[in-house]
This record gives structure tokens, C-alpha cells and sequence, in this order.
């Protein structure tokens, strides 16, 4: 082969391999750029029915009913939302939502209870059922902090921390018995929490009526993805429960069935592999 042939397919070799990694860099750049848009926060994306802006494009098809199942109990809890024409939740249950420009009021038909909350620049700003009080503070658009003062005279911080647009931790501190304390800490499975309910209502590890909260879209800009897993820690104490030896850490991991581009069913387990809990969701068509 002369010099020029073996020129010419060194030259050709060198095209192809520049070619080949220019496209694998060229479509990771891609991927980047769809996840990130769907996180983003520009003018394109659609906003929940109760005005708050989400973070996150929310499907059209609204819950219809959630079953809950933990601990492989056969029998479920469910949830069953109702939606008035503004595409607002009227009612979950038992309970009824009332909503006026400055309060959200929830009434429990079975318990003959009531609480509202009180909004403040489209936001989520107080809680008040009987004596007990929260005050709900923003960052940035953000939840960071809630603050809630019970009857019995107990007072609870609880604090929200974002990063990247997602929850990292949460923490909560009973501030009139400090062994009372625990926190979680998500990693993230890049599963979009686009449903039009937050879906971490429906994870009942918060310390205080901030879950309930979640239920109306107003607590400012959601976690953009679900969590892959979560690891709580919180204080080990003796078999007598008298005195703490220590710190416990425990992962719950998740996982999500899809039906196109709806979740269907999210199942929790423990480092064992064993169910915690299952949730099954059904959507009005």
C-alpha cells in the first residue's frame, strides 16, 4: 500500500471515530436538556388549578381515587377525590374544601371538626385548628421552614431543604423535649412528580399537619422528581424507651409502575425487601 493510501485511511478512521464520539456527546447533551426543561421553571410551563406555580408540567388527568395498602394488610385505605369545575379539590372522604381568596377550610364530617388555613400572596401562609398554630416560611419560592404550636403546649420546627429543585432533607425538632428529633434524607430516581396532587401527601412522614398542606398545591414550588429512596434517622432508645444509646439510621427504597406516562403503583420496602406500603392509583378519564 503506498503512502497516500495509507494516509487516506488514517484520515477516514480518525472522521469516523470524531464522528462517533461527537454523537454520543451530542445525545447525553440532549437527554440533559429534556430532564432539564422538564424541571425548569419558564414561561411554557402549566400551572396547577389553585395557581401556584408548580416547577413542573402537570399531566391533564386528575386522581380519582388512591388505595393505600401497609404492612401487606389485604384491606386498603382510600382516598377518593372529588373536583368542583375550576378543577379544585372539593372533597377527599369525609372531608369538604371551602376556599375563599384568603382561606382554605377544611371540614370533617365524621370527626365534626374544622381547621383552615390562610393564604398570603398565593401561598400557604398559616394553620389554626382549636389552639393549635402553624406558621408556614418560604425561601425563594421554596418551603423552608414550619413552625407549629400545639394545645398541649409542645412546639415543633420542622425544616425543608431544596437542592436543585428537589426536597434533600427534611428535619423536625420538638423544641420542648429535644429527644423528640428525627430527620430524612431523599436520593432521587429522576421519576418527574408531575401528577396534579403532590404525590409526597401521600407519604405520611411528616411531623405535623404539613402533609394536609401539600394536598392544595400551595406550598410553593414542589419537589421536581420522587424520591428513589429515603433514609431516616432519628434517636435508638433503650428496651425501656427511658433513655437514648444512640442513633438509628434506616432506607425505605421506591419504586414506580408506570402506565404511560402515569404512575399506577408505588410500592415501598425496607433494606429486607420487605413491603411497607403500596399505593395504587386510578384517574378520572
Amino acid at each position: 500500500i503506498s503512502y497516500s493510501d495509507w494516509y487516506y485511511i488514517i484520515i477516514k478512521h480518525s472522521v469516523k471515530c470524531f464522528t462517533v464520539i461527537l454523537m454520543k456527546k451530542l445525545l447525553f447533551l440532549f437527554a440533559a436538556l429534556a430532564f432539564a426543561t422538564a424541571c425548569s421553571n419558564d414561561d411554557k410551563e402549566e400551572q396547577n388549578p389553585n395557581h401556584e406555580n408548580t416547577g413542573v408540567k402537570i399531566l391533564a388527568k386528575k386522581i380519582k381515587k388512591v388505595m393505600y395498602y401497609e404492612d401487606g394488610d389485604n384491606t386498603p385505605h382510600t382516598y377518593e377525590f372529588k373536583y368542583d369545575e375550576t378543577g379544585r379539590i372539593k372533597s377527599c372522604g369525609t372531608e369538604n374544601y371551602t376556599y375563599s381568596d384568603n382561606n382554605i377550610t377544611v371540614k370533617n364530617e365524621k370527626e365534626k371538626e374544622e381547621y383552615v388555613f390562610t393564604l398570603e400572596n398565593g401561598h400557604i401562609k398559616s394553620y389554626s385548628f382549636q389552639d393549635d398554630k402553624a406558621d408556614f416560611i418560604y425561601d425563594d419560592n421554596y418551603l423552608a421552614k414550619v413552625e407549629t404550636s400545639y394545645i398541649e403546649g409542645s412546639k415543633v420546627t420542622e425544616n425543608f431543604r431544596f437542592d436543585g429543585g428537589n426536597l434533600a432533607e427534611y428535619s423536625y425538632i420538638d423544641n420542648t423535649d429535644k429527644d423528640d428529633h428525627g430527620s430524612i434524607h431523599f436520593t432521587y430516581a429522576y421519576q418527574l412528580n408531575n401528577l396534579n396532587i403532590d404525590v409526597f401527601y401521600f407519604f405520611d412522614y411528616f411531623d405535623s399537619y404539613m402533609a394536609s398542606a401539600l394536598l392544595f398545591g400551595l406550598t410553593g414550588k414542589r419537589s421536581c422528581n420522587l424520591p428513589g429512596s429515603m433514609t431516616f434517622t432519628e434517636p435508638e432508645w433503650d428496651d425501656n424507651e427511658d433513655n437514648i444509646v444512640g442513633t438509628e439510621t434506616y432506607t425505605y427504597k421506591l419504586d414506580y409502575k408506570m402506565t404511560g406516562e402515569y404512575i399506577s403503583e408505588i410500592t415501598i420496602t425496607d433494606e429486607d425487601g420487605e413491603i411497607i406500603e403500596i399505593y395504587k392509583i386510578e384517574y378520572e378519564e
